[in-house]
């Protein structure tokens, strides 16, 4: 449950965070831990690669489509 509970504080500090950048306020940004940032980063990083993995393979597959 403390887990959970460590979640749902993140996910809130950062839509926080979040609503503050697009809002052009500087004040909630401060409330975004070292622990949040690594783990976003993280995700970003992997999903950054997910997604070009993914191109690569539909660049190969056109491909393969155009010589058949």
């Amino acid at each position: 449950m403390e887990e959970y509970n460590d979640c749902v504080s993140r996910a809130q500090r950062l839509s926080v965070a979040r609503e503050s950048f697009l809002a052009s306020d500087t004040l909630s940004v401060a409330s975004i831990r070292v622990d949040d940032l690594s783990i976003y980063l993280r995700w970003l990083i992997t999903h950054l690669m997910s997604v070009r993995l993914f191109h690569q393979y539909l660049k190969v597959a056109s491909v393969a489509v155009l010589f058949v």
